[in-house]
């Protein structure tokens, strides 16, 4: 019972994690099927190295426990690569915003209302800020 209470809280949390660095991400899949997607793809890898284990090492506890290995790092893989794709975007929009704080400033000294020049500002310039602006 534990357990299963302790896998429902894991993919619930893994789920929630997913669907934000997906929307973050500027992706339009939802958490499931992104989830569904790599749960299938990390399948694959695991039956080709079941296959690759047995022709090799001709051992089916080996390739069981080589191919469940594969299956994990595969699907985490994916997981983080998801991670890493919203690090990136994050990285480059933390490059432009001095820039942006820079004219943003110099349009509220000239006393521009502060709405009117962040939207100013956003559609002059063509990088990652201005478009989540």
């Amino acid at each position: 019972m534990n357990l299963h209470k302790t896998g429902q809280k894991f993919f619930g949390k893994l789920l929630e994690k997913t669907g934000k660095d997906l929307k973050q991400s500027d992706s339009k899949q939802d958490a499931k099927s992104f989830l569904l997607e790599k749960s299938k793809h990390s399948a694959v890898a695991a039956l080709f190295s079941l296959m690759v284990f047995w022709l090799f090492f001709e051992d089916i506890f080996l390739g069981l426990v080589g191919s469940a290995a594969v299956f994990c790092i595969a699907f985490f893989l994916g997981v983080y690569l998801l991670h890493l794709k919203k690090a990136l975007k994050a990285a480059k929009i933390e490059k432009d915003l001095p820039f942006f704080l820079m004219s943003l400033s110099v349009a509220v000294n000239v006393k521009m209302p502060l709405l009117d020049a962040i939207e100013s500002i956003a559609e002059k310039e063509k990088n990652e800020l201005s478009k989540e602006m």
